[in-house]
């Protein structure tokens, strides 16, 4: 019985890590993205120019999109590391 509740237990602590870092993430990236916006519209302004805007844009898509091919990618071994667990018991 107390093995069963050490491991929800660490199961548990091991969803909020993998949680927080999802969360961390998503953070870094608002922060990166909404600096770059503000930074992209006064060059605009100042420019009169329309690339500052479209580079920041395209800077923000890989930046998104690199960020979620991580995430799934640590989704991934996490489910086919509980599925090897799952085989060996």
């Amino acid at each position: 019985m107390g093995d069963c509740c050490q491991s929800k237990s660490s199961d548990l602590e091991k969803i909020r890590k993998d949680q927080s870092k999802v969360l961390w993430i998503c953070s870094r990236n608002d922060i990166i993205a909404n600096t770059s916006l503000l930074a992209a519209a006064s060059l605009v302004a100042f420019t009169n120019s329309p690339w500052p805007d479209n580079v920041v844009g395209l800077g923000i898509t890989v930046l998104f999109f690199k960020s979620g091919i991580g995430v799934l990618a640590g989704a991934r071994s996490e489910l086919a590391y509980e599925a090897g667990m799952r085989a060996r018991t």
